[in-house]
Parts: C-alpha cells; structure tokens; sequence
C-alpha cells in the first residue's frame, strides 16, 4: 500500500513539472455518502446500505480540459441480504482507500463545468464487522473472513461551480466497479455508489 501511494505521488509530480502553462496544481476535501450492496455466489438475496466517505485530493492540469488527480479516501461501505444456508447478515467494512484517477472537463460558461474521470483504486481495511442471523455483531475475521484489498475502478461524472476567491465546489458522482473480493475466504464483491460534495481551490 505504501509503495503504491509513493508511485502515485511521483506520477503527479512528473506530470506536474512536464506541463507547467496548463495551470497550476488544486487540492481539496471531499465528503459525501456511499450506497452499497453485496454480490456473491453464497448470497440469495441483498440490500443497499447507506454509509458515509470523506478525504483529501490533489490535482494537476495535464493538458487542455485534461487533468489528473491523487485522492486519499476513508470510505465506508457494506450491505445486508440473505445466505444461502439462510441467514441473515449484516457486513460494514471501512477502508483507506487512494484512487489515481483521469478527468476530462469542459466550460459549460463562466463558472459552470463539466467533467467525466475514470481510473483505478486501492483500498485497504482498516476495520470490518459482520452479524450473522441472531448474534451480536463481531468482526469479519470471528464472522465470516478477514477483509481483503480491495482493488476498483473508479468511473463517474461531475459538476463544477465556480465559487468566490478562486476556488470550485463540486458534485460528484462515481461507481466503483469492483475487481477483488472483499473478504479472504468468502466470494463476494461490495457494489458501491458514492454521491459527494468536492470543493477545490489553487495551492
């Protein structure tokens, strides 16, 4: 996890110092909800749970209407539903989690943008608990299985305002298209919506 965050560093950096006339470098704060569920081969049925994320990011113009950006995330996300033993359950898993993600944006006026990203993402486990049918909640590990890395890509859209002294407030929409399970033993991936508020400005 920490190389990967050094190498992601060291890509914005490169491509910062490459591309200087394009702007300079935006940071900010992201905070919102996630909507999530669970899909696996042991599970009948699911529901989507509400939780919450919030973290930091960098961001680099690269080239006209292009831009990347380094996030660094605490998301939380789960989902209850039905085995196929049955039993009911009930997973919330929250992760650290460092998205390297590709924007495309375009003016829609003065101080109203548009934009697309995509890229990829790595989340690791800081905590993880689970009820099975009747029992009190525990951790993933005594429950079902230690929580695994996660690994995603990111895809979403979003709109920009521009607000006074220089800085912009976003609404962010993104899903997250799993590609690992979440937990060691157990196969099942978490689907996860995430509705945000971004607010950036130069630094």
């Amino acid at each position: 996890m920490r190389y990967l965050v050094m190498l992601a560093v060291l890509t914005l950096i490169s491509v910062s110092s490459a591309s200087p006339a394009y702007g300079q470098l935006r940071g900010g704060l992201i905070g919102g909800a996630t909507y999530s569920k669970l899909s696996g081969e042991f599970i009948t049925s699911s529901d989507y749970k509400w939780s919450w994320m919030a973290g930091g990011f960098v961001e680099v113009p690269y080239r006209e209407n292009w831009s990347l950006a380094l996030e660094l995330l605490y998301v939380n996300k789960g989902g209850t539903g039905v085995t196929d033993q049955p039993q009911e359950f009930d997973v919330e898993i929250g992760y650290v989690e460092v998205p390297l993600l590709a924007n495309f944006q375009v003016p829609l006026g003065d101080r109203l943008t548009a934009g697309l990203y995509g890229g990829f993402s790595v989340g690791v486990s800081v905590n993880c608990g689970a009820r099975v049918g009747t029992g009190a909640e525990v951790s993933c590990a005594d429950a079902l299985s230690s929580a695994a890395t996660e690994w995603a890509i990111p895809l979403g859209g979003r709109l920009g305002f521009g607000a006074p002294g220089g800085s912009t407030v976003y609404l962010d929409f993104r899903y997250a298209v799993p590609l690992s399970d979440a937990l060691e033993v157990e196969s099942f991936k978490i689907l996860s919506w995430q509705l945000a508020a971004r607010w950036s400005r130069g630094v």
